[in-house]
């Protein structure tokens, strides 16, 4: 049998480690890209309650303070 014969075997198996390798490595870039896009969906969605959560603080604030003005013309003109 020749040496060219004998080391075809070990040839397909690089070949088939490389290629499970390769498959791999693809797979870890494919999921570097999304998790890129998770962190900045994830930003988005931060500022995003960020925004309505100081709104709601000024809306609460606003409510308060006109309730409170409320209670005072109601307590003067009970008096």
């Amino acid at each position: 049998m020749s040496q060219r014969l004998i080391g075809w075997p070990a040839v397909r198996r690089r070949d088939r480690t490389r290629s499970r390798h390769t498959r791999h490595i693809d797979g870890i870039a494919g999921l570097v890209l999304r998790l890129g896009e998770i962190i900045t969906k994830a930003g988005t969605v931060q500022k995003s309650g960020e925004f309505i959560e100081s709104a709601a603080r000024a809306i609460k604030d606003d409510i308060d303070a006109r309730a409170a003005h409320v209670l005072r013309l109601l307590q003067r003109d009970a008096a």
